[in-house]
């Protein structure tokens, strides 16, 4: 009972165990529930847990810092992060997931490309980016997913490279973000996808990471895949 902090440090604890997780959402975004559309009504969440189905779900984990984390959704590394850390506490208890798209408003005029090294699968490529996801679900944000399903239990990592600098083109390359269905090159030439089971990601300069909403250092990262690590209970529907 909580939200994605406490849901994933528990999730964390009983990775590749035969015990199931079953969650009552209470937090702000409450991102793995809504990605697994366990109702937010303590009542409804309690009777999915007593009713609900079993089911088997990936778990990433990241290396920030030389410490390891794991997480249930996505890792998020540059703008998303740098909306993280500028959403407090009290903002959270005040306005719920209004908290972050004020700050999201208020931070566009930051978005700026910076040059990444990205390694997928040990294959390395150099360039710009605004913004990276690496995603176990879909809903990376609050009332945020994608077009194309991201599967949470396919052994891989999906990765979402965002070009962009200033805000006009920062929500030009939401929109190909959010509508692009293919692996590749968006149609726009914003955004870039692929699937890993390793992924490392350096910055110049260093930039901001968060995972499932919390804020946990900077790059340089290593992201890998634990599949089918955690048992959760859904609904039976």
């Amino acid at each position: 009972m909580g939200g994605d902090g406490a849901v994933g440090r528990v999730a964390s604890g009983l990775a590749e165990t035969r015990t199931s997780l079953g969650i009552i959402p209470t937090g702000t975004g409450n991102l793995l529930a809504g990605n697994l559309k366990i109702p937010h009504g303590t009542a409804e969440a309690v009777q999915t847990i007593l009713s609900g189905r079993k089911r088997r779900i990936d778990l990433g984990r990241v290396t920030v810092d030389g410490e390891e984390h794991d997480f249930t959704v996505a890792c998020g590394i540059g703008f998303d992060a740098d909306v993280i850390e500028a959403t407090g506490t009290g903002q959270k208890l005040r306005w719920g997931k209004l908290a972050y798209l004020a700050n999201v408003l208020g931070q566009t005029g930051s978005i700026t490309n910076v040059p990444h090294v990205i390694t997928l699968d040990g294959t390395v490529t150099e360039l710009d980016a605004a913004q990276v996801f690496v995603a176990n679900f879909g809903k990376m944000l609050p009332m945020v997913e994608p077009r194309r399903a991201i599967k949470a239990d396919d052994g891989l990592l999906d990765v979402i490279i965002v070009r962009a600098s200033g805000p006009v083109p920062g929500l030009l390359a939401s929109w190909e973000a959010m509508w692009q269905t293919d692996l590749g090159e968006s149609s726009g030439g914003h955004v870039f996808r692929a699937q890993a089971r390793e992924v490392t990601i350096e910055t110049k300069p260093n930039r901001l990471v968060e995972a499932d909403g919390s804020s946990l250092g900077s790059t340089p990262i290593t992201a890998t895949i634990r599949p089918r690590a955690l048992r959760v209970i859904v609904p039976d529907k």
